[in-house]
């Protein structure tokens, strides 16, 4: 046994380990972005196109798609002009780029950031985005029932592939969409409900 090798994988190991204050800022931001960002109406057209409602004995049904282009350069603009809020967050994802051997870490970390924005990433041809469509399900009270997320699309090769995964709420267990605390929403959820995944 390679006990310098054994030492190694500790060190990176515990490298990525994730401090308090790095958990708070993920989470604070994660909460402003889905939160309060993806609240403006404005945002919500341009990142969910095809969006439909549809309200029956008190459930109401909302179904829309994800432009992941769109999402993808929205949130990657949105961090490049909040990220000096959260300095342990920004230094931790650094951390995790050196830590796999590049020399440049906060060099390779904003030309990342910049392949996003530009939607540029060295190919001739521009990749192709699954369809990701999202139904979700709530009655009175805003009380979410249920969440499936289905995506569709072409891998490299051209085959076609889908995937869904859905999250049935019993009663006891609904979770208001309008809850401010989205992280302990969604652990709640997948602890004490059905999750199906296909």
């Amino acid at each position: 046994m390679n006990d310098d090798g054994y030492s190694n994988d500790i060190d990176r190991a515990k490298g990525t380990k994730t401090s308090a204050e790095v958990k708070t800022e993920a989470s604070k931001f994660i909460q402003q972005y889905l939160g309060v960002e993806l609240e403006d109406k404005n945002v919500r057209s341009q990142l969910f196109p095809n969006t439909s409602s549809a309200k029956s004995a008190g459930n109401t049904q909302l179904s829309y798609q994800i432009d992941v282009k769109a999402l993808a350069q929205h949130f990657v603009n949105y961090w490049i002009s909040h990220e000096a809020q959260y300095p342990h967050l920004k230094s931790w994802v650094i951390q995790q780029i050196e830590d796999t051997g590049v020399g440049d870490a906060e060099g390779e970390y904003r030309q990342a950031l910049d392949n996003v924005r530009n939607w540029d990433f060295g190919t001739d041809e521009e990749p192709d985005m699954p369809t990701i469509t999202v139904d979700l399900n709530y009655g009175r009270k805003r009380l979410m029932s249920s969440i499936a997320v289905s995506v569709s699309g072409k891998d490299e090769y051209g085959d076609s592939y889908k995937g869904s995964l859905s999250l049935t709420l019993s009663q006891q267990n609904a979770v208001s969409v309008d809850d401010p605390d989205l992280t302990d929403t969604v652990s709640k959820a997948k602890d004490n409900n059905e999750l199906d995944l296909s």
